[in-house]
């Protein structure tokens, strides 16, 4: 169970890396949101081209029957 902890930790503190060196406050994520809600739109993000990735990602997991993986990438930030 001690591995899990660490990589949980590991993971939050990547996380906040992630979020302090190059996301948007809270009040910017709530007008685009807000923004998109008053245009009636379906899918609203913060970061649409991330999530024209993610979704596009998933739609090739589900077309094979897989499960998802972790990006090697990313992977490798979390182990360092």
């Amino acid at each position: 169970m001690g591995s899990n902890a660490a990589f949980a930790g590991r993971q939050r503190e990547v996380m906040h890396s992630v979020i302090t060196d190059g996301g948007i406050t809270g009040l910017e994520a709530a007008k685009i949101i807000l923004e998109g809600i008053a245009a009636k739109q379906f899918w609203v993000s913060t970061h649409p081209e991330i999530m024209a990735f993610m979704a596009q990602a998933r739609a090739d997991y589900l077309s094979r029957m897989q499960p998802p993986a972790l990006a090697e990438e990313a992977q490798r930030i979390l182990k360092s």
